[in-house]
């Protein structure tokens, strides 16, 4: 997954199917469209970028921006958003390593997951009853990657109201 050729000119990251985390509000996709471009469904809890293909005026603009920074712990997936927008950024397959939401599901050619806070200890007792299962395989697991999508200000809007319904309404 860490193969240099598989980064070059861009950044590998985990895909994030449930909602966009990114900072902004999605009006501000419309006031600042010509330098608030962002990609579909990232998230940083794991990241490898080629240095060379970082924007380093869009990265200072957006840290710059603090008015786009809604929420704080969101600036740094946005700008990272912001800047696989910009490079050849891919995501590794979200059956491959997937975010563990409540609605979650592991599958066989799951190699690794991405324990999130919220729903960390429910998950660590599923997998610790699964604990086994895989460890019998010897098969080697090829990483898949998928280019990153430019994602719209309708489709950052339709991620949010499912964040919303997710988190407030509890509605997986």
């Amino acid at each position: 997954m860490f193969n240099s050729a598989e980064v070059e000119g861009g950044a590998v990251f985990l895909k994030d199917t449930q909602w966009d985390a990114y900072c902004f509000r999605p009006w501000h996709m419309i006031s600042k469209s010509e330098v608030l471009q962002v990609v579909k469904g990232i998230t940083t809890a794991l990241v490898f970028w080629d240095k060379r293909a970082i924007d380093w005026d869009f990265l200072e603009w957006f840290l710059g921006a603090t008015e786009l920074h809604h929420i704080s712990e969101w600036i740094m997936p946005t700008v990272q958003a912001g800047l696989a927008n910009r490079c050849k950024a891919k995501t590794i397959s979200s059956r491959q390593i997937p975010n563990l939401y409540p609605n979650a599901q592991i599958f066989d050619d799951t190699i690794g997951v991405h324990l999130l806070g919220s729903y960390r200890k429910e998950w660590l007792k599923k997998i610790n009853k699964n604990e086994n299962k895989q460890a019998d395989q010897r098969i080697p697991i090829v990483p898949c990657f998928e280019s990153c999508v430019r994602q719209n200000v309708v489709g950052y809007s339709l991620k949010q109201l499912r964040r919303w319904k997710n988190t407030r309404l509890k509605i997986w």
